[in-house]
């Protein structure tokens, strides 16, 4: 147990960051800087908190591009272009507080997707002919 604060904590083991999300500052996406495709961005928005990802992405395009039009991350091409994102926004906390409250937003304007797909199938299920 730790009991002085921490500046940086790296996680690396599968399910544990959920429980640290809502104590982050900033939050940067694993897996977004190599050729693996990023990891999800959804989680940690859900804790409106501001999410930096790398350039490779290519396994979440939906979503980024809805967050990225939200102003709701801060997209990079390089960890000096990371070191810069990170440093800008521990020195904004409003925006921080503002990219954050986007990402929340955005995830609210999700919430709701089951109910739209099947309000649109079934009615087409319907005309099907029983087997």
């Amino acid at each position: 147990p730790r009991s002085a604060p921490v500046d940086v904590l790296l996680l690396d083991t599968t399910g544990e960051l959920r429980q640290f999300y809502r104590h982050a500052d900033v939050i940067f996406i694993g897996k977004s800087l190599t050729q693996h495709g990023g990891q999800n961005i959804l989680e940690p928005a859900a804790f409106a908190k501001p999410v930096v990802v790398g350039p490779n992405m290519e396994n979440f395009k939906s979503i980024m591009a809805d967050f990225l039009a939200a102003g709701a991350v801060v997209q990079i091409e390089t960890l000096q272009g990371l070191r810069r994102a990170v440093d800008d926004l521990l020195a904004n906390p409003d925006k921080r507080e503002a990219m954050g409250l986007s990402a929340a937003r955005v995830i609210r304007e999700q919430q709701g997707a089951l109910k739209r797909t099947l309000d649109a199938v079934l009615p087409v299920c319907t005309l099907l002919p029983d087997e």
